[in-house]
């Protein structure tokens, strides 16, 4: 008998408090992992970066390049994605 695919959800999330949790919790039951990339740019953390861990995300950082560390935004929403993709997943079979 086939098994169930197995699903895993990737987000880039900045300063997002204020709905990672929920966003987490909707994906939870048909997701078997949870990564969150924060791409926050210059930007302070808000409690993003807690809330996806309690919810059981495994949290990445994406760091902008080019020297732009204080500008409050992801540079390269690509690179960004490249980094939650780099994460070493669980060996689906």
């Amino acid at each position: 008998m086939p098994r169930d695919p197995k699903i895993s959800i990737y987000l880039i999330a900045g300063r997002e408090a204020q709905y990672i949790g929920r966003c987490l919790d909707a994906f939870r039951p048909m997701a078997d992992e949870l990564v969150v990339c924060l791409a926050r740019g210059g930007a302070p953390d808000d409690g993003t970066e807690e809330i996806a861990r309690e919810k059981g995300a495994t949290i990445v950082h994406h760091q902008n390049g080019h020297g732009k560390t204080d500008w409050p935004h992801v540079d390269h929403f690509a690179n960004a994605r490249n980094t939650a993709l780099a994460v070493p997943y669980r060996d689906w079979e």
